[in-house]
């Protein structure tokens, strides 16, 4: 066993095995972030974006490289003077939510905070964007395209009814009723209610008050 650590020990020296450089170490964490991600430099242009600001854009990084930061925004002109206001020294950050543009599909609503970098002397190196995607009903239909029968089935689902009650409520037959469940969860990627009941919530698709039943309106 020693001498198998030593072997390990001494490749790992020898031929830098795990030597990691902190620009690596910045990529890793950036392409780790769930949030969006952009940095801009001094004149607006994007010039670091991560995987989740390409998923929401559904287009690809180099396609984003360069271009002027108020370009992908649809209140580009409002946008254009924070950023210059900010640039100017009048604040250091500021947040909003603001309208990606979508390569497909209409625009994602994110809530945005800009803030300036600065280097070791404090001057201004460029502009951080993070921003986490605002989900709502029109959203969840857009990504999900649900038919009426299988938002019929998740609002019954979400009441708590049983199979059978669903079929006898939709007028079906419980195997119907089973082949939509298995459909819809195919098109949301869950496997049970439990994670149903949790994406509902992140699209804010659940209300909060108290009730004796929960409706569901996805249609």
């Amino acid at each position: 066993y020693l001498v198998w650590m030593g072997g390990i020990w001494y490749a790992i020296v020898r031929y830098q095995f795990l030597k990691i450089s902190p620009a690596v170490v910045s990529e890793c964490i950036i392409a780790g972030i769930d949030e969006s991600f952009l940095l801009l430099d001094n004149e607006f242009n994007i010039v670091r974006v991560n995987r989740a600001t390409e998923g929401l854009l559904k287009v690809s990084r180099k396609s984003l490289m360069d271009r002027p930061f108020p370009e992908i925004i649809v209140e580009s002109s409002s946008i254009a003077d924070e950023l210059g206001r900010m640039r100017s020294g009048a604040f250091d950050s500021f947040s909003c939510r603001m309208h990606y543009r979508a390569a497909k599909g209409s625009p994602v609503l994110i809530d945005t905070k800009l803030k300036i970098v600065r280097d070791a002397s404090l001057d201004m190196i460029g502009i951080l964007v993070i921003g986490r995607e605002v989900k709502g009903p029109s959203r969840f239909r857009e990504r999900y395209r649900l038919s009426a029968r299988e938002a019929d089935v998740i609002n019954l689902m979400v009441q708590g009814r049983s199979r059978n009650e669903i079929a006898g409520i939709l007028s079906v037959s419980g195997e119907t009723v089973k082949t939509h469940c298995t459909a819809v969860y195919n098109k949301l990627g869950i496997n049970n209610k439990i994670q149903l009941i949790h994406l509902l919530k992140e699209y804010n698709l659940i209300s909060e008050q108290q009730a004796e039943a929960t409706a569901v309106l996805l249609k």
